[in-house]
């Protein structure tokens, strides 16, 4: 099986994608006092000595998980983790937080139940939520969906210029976090105990990068999402990476019938978040991230994964 089995055709989303990207460019020249640059996860503007940046994202068919197992109470964690993970990936303190909830009919015990997940969220990334839109869609087929927008600033972003030889290392998933989740639900359909392991929230892993890079000279960073490893395409033209071992949900889906390439083109396969450093500062950066392990080098090309050629 493929995620596109699942109706999720990542080559389809990505060519869609490049032509909204044609249409819209053109607006980064109407603001003439504002310079734009594009990270490697957000894009962000320079304002005195400060840079900002903008992150948008949301859990995806998560949410139709939690909706089939009535649990509400650790999405907004997601919600969250989502948007801050990708502000630190170019080096952005998350500051504030905007949320969109959008519901077929209003609840106030399902809004308490979110409101938890996101209050948790916010504690573990220490952001604010400083401002939302609930909307109220009656014929949605749905119960509910979930979206952000996340505000970080940075006087020294990160641009990712990675060398051979400097070391990659792994940080612990939490699980499958918030991608892959379609294929994730075909397969798991009928089996409630996958489907709460399906839900476990995504770790966030703000305060322990942040600490990092105010600590060492990081050359990259990576948010192990949607694409799985080929994310690491954005800071490095090859790896190569020899995962510990795999967790016990990846092997689950593995064993009814996705192949090892196709799993890391999908999911996080264990490793959430990636770092890379040169060798004379893999002691410090380790001494640092409490679960971090080295999991391979930089190389020249390809992405090679347990001696298996990962390709588009």
């Amino acid at each position: 099986m493929k995620y596109a089995d699942a109706g999720v055709d990542v080559r389809a989303e990505e060519k869609a994608v490049k032509e909204l990207l044609k249409v819209i460019k053109p607006s980064l020249d109407l603001r003439d006092k504002m310079r734009s640059e594009s990270g490697k996860y957000s894009g962000y503007l320079k304002l005195g000595k400060h840079y900002l940046a903008l992150s948008t994202d949301g859990v995806g068919t998560k949410t139709l998980v939690a909706e089939k197992l009535n649990k509400y109470d650790t999405i907004g964690i997601d919600l969250i983790a989502m948007v801050v993970n990708d502000l630190i990936c170019d080096g952005f303190e998350p500051v504030a937080l905007s949320d969109y909830i959008v519901v077929r009919e209003p609840d106030e015990n399902f809004m308490k139940e979110i409101g938890k997940g996101l209050m948790k969220g916010a504690e573990e990334a220490n952001i604010a939520i400083i401002s939302g839109e609930t909307a109220v869609h009656p014929n949605m087929n749905q119960k509910f969906d979930l979206g952000a927008t996340a505000l970080g600033i940075s006087e020294n972003p990160i641009s990712a210029k990675t060398e051979e030889g400097n070391i990659i290392i792994g940080l612990k998933s939490s699980g499958i976090h918030s991608n892959g989740i379609s294929l994730a639900r075909k397969l798991f359909e009928n089996d409630e105990r996958l489907l709460r392991e399906v839900l476990k929230p995504t770790r966030i892993y703000v305060r322990e990068i942040l600490n990092l890079i105010s600590n060492v000279h990081v050359k990259a960073l990576a948010h192990i999402t949607g694409g799985g490893f080929l994310k690491l395409k954005r800071i490095a033209s090859g790896v190569r990476i020899d995962l510990p071992e795999i967790p016990h949900i990846f092997r689950e889906i593995m064993e009814r019938g996705v192949e090892f390439e196709e799993m890391c083109r999908t999911y996080n396969m264990g490793i959430g978040f990636v770092v890379v450093v040169e060798e004379k500062d893999l002691d410090t950066a380790l001494d640092l991230l409490k679960d971090g392990r080295v999991i391979g080098k930089i190389t020249k090309e390809k992405i090679v994964i347990n001696d298996h050629l990962i390709s588009l």
